[in-house]
């Protein structure tokens, strides 16, 4: 490049710096996102470069011996850059492999070696692509690789925090509704509490059925008058009582012994699973 001239043909460049990051081939900047922002970039440089080379044939006096065509190149760069901006699978595979980003290169080499033979012909020099511009080029290629995959790096990052908050919102919940065995425990210790208190109401039912049913069997003791029968009935119709709530009572022990062997039955499978089993309800 012209040092004295270094906005001149910085279309190519800019150009070349797509082509560099298309030769990586790494999938990453193959996604339609990447390729469609090199492809915007290239497009964007197509008609700075025709200005460019207008004006080095401007400042040829009189008439090329040799007409040199660069619109036929600059077409296939256009092409590409519009394919790139419109990404499909085809396109998305062949950028993978490299081989978009060495027909691009391609490209860029016949514009720059065209380029060079028109300066050649106005200054008397040429327009080279040295190892050192190559160099340059490929660093700021990286450069930009490395802003766009610090960028998707960023995205990316966020995207992973939120599904580590969702995790942990998640395990906190299966957690908290996870059944304990303390908790298990602790629903067996009430029940046999409550079995302990309903066969003390037992134990006292039965001794008054056992007061009544004496009492009952000394009024029908010898000759038995009217009064006595009356109160042998009354008598008879408290014990049945008793004998009703008594079978209420223990229905209603036999449930609690029902649940305490559930309990008991969970307590011992929760110990042969492991945490995350049991985190999981498996």
């Amino acid at each position: 490049m012209d040092p004295n001239q270094p906005d001149q043909f910085r279309g190519l460049r800019e150009i070349r710096n797509g082509a560099h990051l298309l030769c990586l081939g790494n999938a990453y900047l193959c996604e339609a996102s990447f390729l469609k922002k090199i492809g915007s970039s290239m497009h964007s440089q197509i008609d700075g470069l025709k200005e460019d080379i207008l004006a080095l044939k401007d400042r040829f006096p009189g008439k090329f011996v040799d007409e040199i065509d660069t619109e036929a190149v600059l077409g296939e760069i256009n092409e590409i850059s519009l394919r790139l901006q419109n990404p499909d699978q085809e396109l998305n595979e062949r950028c993978t492999i490299g081989d978009l980003g060495r027909e691009l290169e391609t490209h860029l080499e016949t514009l720059t070696d065209t380029i060079g033979s028109l300066r050649d012909q106005v200054e008397g020099g040429g327009l080279t692509y040295t190892k050192k511009d190559s160099f340059l080029d490929m660093f700021g290629g990286l450069r930009h690789s490395g802003s766009l995959a610090a960028s998707g790096l960023g995205k990316a990052l966020k995207i992973i925090a939120v599904i580590l908050v969702l995790c942990a919102i998640a395990f906190i919940l299966l957690f908290f509704t996870m059944e304990k065995e303390k908790a298990l425990l602790g629903k067996v210790a009430a029940s046999e509490s409550h079995i302990r208190s309903q066969q003390e109401i037992l134990s006292g039912l039965d001794r008054e059925k056992q007061q009544l049913f004496e009492k009952t069997t000394a009024l029908q003791a010898g000759d038995i008058t009217r009064q006595e029968k009356l109160e042998i009935l009354d008598l008879e119709m408290k014990i049945h009582d008793l004998e009703e709530r008594r079978q209420k009572v223990q229905v209603q022990i036999h449930v609690q012994e029902n649940e305490i062997k559930r309990h008991r039955e969970k307590v011992e499978a929760m110990k042969k699973k492991s945490f995350i089993q049991r985190l999981l309800r498996q």
